[in-house]
């Protein structure tokens, strides 16, 4: 059999981390899919392009990215691949509503079906959709540590090993297999839903207001850098690297988010300290919206021990609350409900915080609180 490719954009095709700066802005999207020819990018293996112009004579070829229509369409077209070649963007992988448009419209067999991309993000899209999937190792999003934790059928370190696990795919010697990693956490069943009104407190650090026409306060722009600081290294944000964002028609270099950090950490601990907290109180940061393995850092891990070792709390460093499967964000359309956290979260080390007199829950940002509520329920429970 022929196989269908679902093959990702950026990365896996061509190079392009170095135009994150442009994705950050408005204008600066704008301007790097009208300006895409004047800006450096290059095919990461040249017989890439072969390979999906020839399955794109049989319509067997579909690009699937989370970025911009017009930047793709034009990007696509800087590097010489078919002009009609079909482009599904701005699809906010891995989450299903669009991808199952996709799967609708151009009416694909899951069980021929492989996805190709160079991300954990990528596989897991495959998995919501149930299809087969390659992960490359030539992009920069992902650790082959990261990509493994996802589980994909197969990873390509270089273009012969992808044109061999597409040939493999293809004489069915491997094909669909469900993620096996969740079984390894304790998840909650309904019998939560048997519990009472749950008490707790929320602190607000602050108030975040979405930026708007220029118009940005401090705490706000430092949130932001602090959410984008999971998508950078250890070693990136302790060497001071910068948040980088196209304004007035050029790449401009912001604050470091090592800054950011800090300033959330200085916030933070006179509220801990002026409470009386006891020493032995456990504070556990709650996870994103996707797995942890699905970031460069663990931001939220990382702030919680910062914050113990200035306060004297405890702290574990191993964490305890995982997302397993991944939520779309409320601000995207995503669920508000406690449920939606019980069925894709799960629990590890929960031993550890056994002899912990209260237990602190860190979550970056809470709009209907139904994070803190559902982690708060489960773990009492």
């Amino acid at each position: 059999m022929r196989a269908t490719l679902l093959l990702d954009l950026d990365e896996t095709l061509v190079s392009t981390a170095h135009l994150q700066p442009y994705f950050t802005t408005n204008e600066g999207k704008e301007y790097i899919a009208n300006n895409i020819n004047q800006v450096p990018t290059e095919l990461k293996h040249p017989e890439l392009l072969k390979l999906v112009r020839s399955y794109h004579k049989y319509e067997s070829a579909i690009i699937l990215t989370n970025s911009p229509p017009a930047y793709a369409r034009n990007l696509l077209n800087k590097h010489g691949f078919p002009a009609d070649l079909p482009i599904y963007a701005a699809l906010n992988k891995p989450h299903l509503p669009l991808l199952e448009r996709m799967l609708r419209e151009e009416k694909i067999n899951r069980e021929e079906t492989l996805l190709i991309g160079d991300s954990t993000i990528d596989v897991l899209a495959a998995h919501a959709i149930n299809v087969a999937s390659t992960a490359v190792t030539w992009g920069t999003a992902s650790t082959v540590e990261q990509l493994k934790k996802a589980e994909p059928q197969k990873i390509a370190s270089n273009y012969q090993d992808l044109e061999q696990a597409i040939s493999d795919f293809e004489k069915r010697l491997y094909s669909y297999q469900p993620r096996l990693d969740p079984d390894n956490y304790l998840q909650i069943d309904n019998r939560i839903e048997q519990q009472g009104e749950l008490e707790f407190n929320i602190l607000n650090l602050g108030k975040y207001t979405p930026y708007s026409r220029g118009n940005s306060d401090q705490f706000s722009k430092d949130f932001m850098r602090f959410k984008k600081s999971k998508n950078y290294t250890l070693d990136q944000i302790r060497t001071n690297a910068r948040d980088r964002f196209f304004y007035d028609g050029q790449i401009r270099d912001g604050a470091s988010f090592l800054s950011a950090i800090s300033y959330f950490i200085k916030l933070a601990t006179p509220h801990l300290d002026k409470r009386n907290i006891p020493a032995d109180t456990c504070l556990i940061p709650l996870p994103n919206s996707l797995p942890e393995y699905c970031y460069k850092t663990d931001i939220n891990l990382l702030f919680t021990r910062d914050l113990a070792k200035l306060t004297g709390k405890k702290v574990i460093n191993d964490r305890i609350a995982y997302r397993l499967e991944p939520v779309p964000e409320a601000h995207l359309g995503g669920s508000r409900s406690e449920e939606r956290h019980y069925i894709s979260s799960g629990f590890q080390n929960l031993e550890k915080i056994n002899s912990a007199s209260q237990v602190i829950l860190f979550d970056d940002i809470t709009t209907s609180g139904s994070q803190l509520k559902a982690f708060a329920r489960m773990l009492r429970f």
